[in-house]
């Protein structure tokens, strides 16, 4: 055996019962121009496939049925201020009966506070009425009593007028 055979029998590029030389290198050759030559073919079909699809594809635009004008932009606010209009309207029949209705509770509450009101400064009326009149029979069954210190039970009980000042002398 010669060195040449050795080294591609110990490689194993070359199968039993194959003849040396050409069939190793022509699937070197092919199995490195394999990527290649596949995505070359994949380009050309890609490209032949949209000159097809491109060729059978019509597109036709066609207007609507009727005149093709554009809205009139003054039509357009005209219709948005209605629609505020009527939802402005709206709005104030609500708030209308929703303050009305406030109104009413308002009044109905300050009748029942004022009602509360009333019988408490009533009560306070009697209260300090018969305070009063217990002060008042006090005073008329111990009039040395009411007389004040150094004074004479014939002066009376010193009395002192809201806004003047008390004095132990006599006027």
């Amino acid at each position: 055996m010669d060195e040449r055979e050795v080294g591609a029998a110990g490689r194993g590029d070359r199968g039993p019962g194959q003849p040396e030389g050409r069939g190793c290198a022509g699937r070197a050759a092919l199995a490195r121009w394999a990527p290649s030559l596949l995505g070359l073919a994949l380009a050309v079909g890609g490209l032949g496939a949209l000159g097809v699809a491109s060729s059978q594809v019509r597109v036709t635009v066609t207007p609507a049925a009727g005149p093709a004008t554009e809205a009139d932009p003054l039509a357009l606010l005209r219709d948005d201020v209605g629609a505020l209009q009527r939802d402005l309207g709206a709005l104030d029949e609500g708030l209308g009966r929703n303050l009305e209705a406030l109104a009413a509770a308002v009044d109905a509450g300050a009748g029942a506070h004022a009602d509360r009101v009333a019988g408490r400064l009533e009560g306070r009326l009697a209260a300090l009425e018969r305070s009063l009149g217990a002060l008042a029979a006090a005073a008329a069954s111990a009039p040395a009593d009411a007389a004040g210190p150094g004074r004479p039970a014939s002066e009376g009980p010193a009395v002192v007028e809201r806004g003047a000042a008390a004095s132990d002398e006599p006027a």
